[in-house]
């Protein structure tokens, strides 16, 4: 399998205050109900949510 990186800059404004919407960014299973569709699954590979720390997620569709 080929391996591909990339930057993302998501913006994106709540109603909520920015403490609760990172606790839930942060959430594996929240993240999942926000960024995939009910027959997909992700994994977190590495998660480090400080200031230029990395994530590498892979997100997987009907198992293929």
């Amino acid at each position: 399998m080929q391996s591909t990186s990339a930057t993302i800059n998501v913006t994106r404004e709540f109603p909520h205050p920015a403490e609760s919407v990172f606790a839930h960014w942060i959430s594996p299973a929240t993240r999942l109900r926000w960024e995939a569709g009910p027959d997909t699954g992700m994994t977190y590979d590495a998660f480090d949510t400080r200031e230029g720390g990395v994530e590498t997620v892979w997100i997987v569709q009907d198992g293929k």
